[in-house]
């Protein structure tokens, strides 16, 4: 069985084998290859609220595991796919798609504000956001821990960095949830992080080939 990112099933047509936690219900088993595209992405949007109510359910703030309980990564939650999983639910508008698109922005939104070390609106490379149990490694919290804080990937993975590709699709999911909701706090969000990289990723280094002389310029995101 192959371990399949929430974020790739969420856009990928075909669903290959069930990547539901163990304890969760199987409800995206494998589409044939001749199905045809829209059922199978039907499929891929009902597989999307078993991953999601996993551990914790209805308007409680969280994000989507990412992978199979067999791909030994526990409850980690990349934020890359969670970013590909709210603009999933964007596409189809339902009420039900809408509101957990907004309870996973809402997730980034908390993220960026209760990170235990830095408070300039970063996001990190993954969490953890449910109970866990492996040889080699385990959590007992959610992804909102007793004290307030997000709960990080801890040992042996330690998936807390921060990269410009995880923060730009971070940002792209919350500008969309904007748009479609007109919620100010989501677009507020997305600009942190645009920030985030101009101040953190800005660099002059020209491109070896570049031949054009280039002219860069500093410029800060704004609302």
């Amino acid at each position: 069985m192959s371990a399949i990112g929430a974020g790739t099933v969420a856009l990928t047509p075909k669903i290959d084998g069930p990547a539901a936690p163990a304890h969760a219900s199987e409800n995206g088993s494998s589409s044939t290859s001749s199905a045809p595209q829209g059922r199978s992405i039907d499929r891929a949007h009902a597989f999307l609220p078993v991953m999601m109510d996993a551990f914790q359910q209805g308007t409680t703030l969280r994000l989507v595991q990412s992978y199979a309980d067999s791909g030994n990564l526990g409850s980690t939650a990349f934020t890359y796919d969670n970013a590909l999983t709210i603009i999933a639910f964007l596409t189809r508008r339902t009420r039900d798609d809408m509101a957990r698109a907004q309870v996973l922005g809402d997730g980034f939104l908390y993220a960026q504000a209760h990170d235990p070390t830095y408070s300039d609106g970063r996001l990190r490379q993954a969490y953890w956001v449910g109970p866990f149990t492996l040889p080699f490694a385990s959590n007992s919290d959610y992804f909102v821990r007793p004290d307030g804080t997000v709960n990080l990937v801890g040992s042996p993975w330690f998936f807390q960095g921060s990269a410009v590709g995880d923060m730009a699709w971070a940002a792209i999911s919350l500008a969309l949830l904007h748009a479609r909701t007109r919620v100010r706090r989501y677009l507020d969000g997305a600009v942190r992080l645009g920030n985030w990289i101009v101040d953190n990723a800005f660099s002059t280094i020209q491109f070896p080939r570049r031949t054009a002389p280039s002219r860069y310029r500093r410029t800060r995101v704004r609302a």
